[in-house]
C-alpha cells in the first residue's frame, strides 16, 4: 500500500519553545469528510534540520497503525504520512 502524505492541523502541547508533543489531529480524508486521531503514542522522535519527526501509532478507523508525523518549527506546519 503506498503512502500518503497531509497537511494536518495538530493539538499540541509545547513544554519549553522547540519541543511540541503532538496531543490530537485533525485532517480532511478522501471524501472532505474532517477526521481526528486521538490517544497518540510516540514511538520515537528525531530532531531534524527542519523541526522534529515524531513516529506514532494510534487507532485510525479502528486499526491499529503506525505513521510519521513531522513538525516544521520555521513556519509551524505539520505533515502526516501515513
Amino acid at each position: 500500500m503506498a503512502s500518503r502524505v497531509l497537511r494536518v492541523a495538530v493539538m499540541c502541547w509545547f513544554p519549553t519553545e522547540s519541543n511540541p508533543i503532538p496531543i490530537s489531529i485533525k485532517f480532511k480524508d478522501d471524501t472532505g469528510e474532517i477526521r481526528q486521531i486521538k490517544d497518540i503514542h510516540i514511538i520515537s522522535t528525531l530532531t531534524i534540520s527542519q523541526g522534529k519527526n515524531f513516529i506514532c501509532d494510534a487507532i485510525v478507523g479502528g486499526i491499529k497503525q503506525e505513521f510519521e508525523l513531522t513538525f516544521f518549527s520555521e513556519d509551524c506546519r505539520w505533515l502526516l504520512k501515513i
